[in-house]
């Protein structure tokens, strides 16, 4: 289901009864939360099980792998 970001706002302000400090603050503490999660998984996972990919501050796939990156460019 696709919705639109004013659609998505207007449903988090409501949440957060148009506080939108408060909103902030929830969806700051949801990334936190996401991220201390995201941790929990690398340590986890085995490096061969994801054939050594981790995951990075921008997801990327060739931030973990700079060998393949240099070899696409070539």
């Amino acid at each position: 289901m696709k919705t639109s970001f004013l659609s998505d706002s207007a449903a988090i302000l409501d949440c957060h009864n148009d506080d939108p400090k408060a909103a902030i603050k929830a969806m700051q503490d949801e990334i936190e939360h996401l991220r201390q999660q995201l941790s929990l998984a690398v340590v986890a996972v085995g490096r061969g099980y994801t054939r050594g990919w981790v995951p990075g501050e921008t997801g990327l796939v060739n931030e973990a792998f700079p060998a393949r990156q240099s070899k696409q460019q070539d």
